[in-house]
């Protein structure tokens, strides 16, 4: 899973949302942020993926910050033999 697909965006309705189209990224990342860093989001199953809506108080740049250590985690020989 060294490449999971996602984009990043901001609507006025939700502020900024992060979208995983794997399913099995989508679940990792859930995990990661509620165990490794303790962030309550909103998530929206679609058809297109899952989104993790972080709200109006979320910023752009510390989602994306979020998404880079999830996947520096993932990706992680360490992690693969946990």
């Amino acid at each position: 899973m060294n490449n999971i697909s996602h984009k990043i965006y901001e609507t006025p309705e939700w502020g900024v949302i992060l979208q995983i189209t794997d399913p099995e990224g989508a679940g990792a990342f859930d995990d990661f942020l509620s165990e490794n860093c303790y962030v309550l989001v909103q998530i929206k199953f679609e058809n297109d993926g899952v989104s993790f809506l972080f709200g109006q108080a979320g910023a752009h740049e510390k989602v994306r910050e979020l998404f880079e250590r999830f996947t520096d985690k993932w990706n992680s020989p360490v992690s693969k033999n946990s």
